[in-house]
């Protein structure tokens, strides 16, 4: 009974640690974003971007991981950020280390085929902001 036990317990332990939605991993090219607010909604198509030579791209690794390479900032030169990330039921959550500091970006997401939409709402409601990626093949 004791080693039933304790075999339930290591079941249960790894089934939450692999709880993350697998569907998730992967490299997602950034296709679309919105940015709402009071005074309006910004937005930008992929074919935007495109004339633009911006891109980003979202890294789920399987072992919790994440990183993202961006060059929306109009820089001209590639960003790029690690961290982690983690999901439960119908949210994810990315903690990226910036410099010394961390920053947590909790979102929402949609998952359908190969399109993935999060959206995050700023803690004071003022932003609403909706980013829809491809996954890369």
């Amino acid at each position: 009974m004791k080693t039933f036990f304790l075999a339930a317990i290591g079941l249960i332990t790894f089934s939450s640690l692999n709880g993350q939605d697998k569907n998730l991993v992967g490299t997602w090219n950034l296709t679309s974003w919105a940015n709402i607010t009071t005074a309006g909604t910004t937005k930008m198509t992929e074919a935007q971007m495109k004339a633009g030579n911006q891109s980003t791209l979202y890294i789920f690794l399987e072992d919790g991981k994440f990183k993202v390479t961006s060059n929306m900032a109009g820089s001209g030169t590639m960003d790029s950020y690690d961290g982690t990330w983690k999901s439960s039921e119908n949210k994810v959550i990315i903690t990226l280390k910036i410099g010394e500091q961390t920053a947590d970006l909790d979102n929402t997401y949609q998952l359908k085929n190969d399109t993935l939409v999060l959206t995050r709402v700023a803690p004071d409601n003022s932003v609403k902001i909706i980013n829809t990626f491809s996954k890369k093949k």
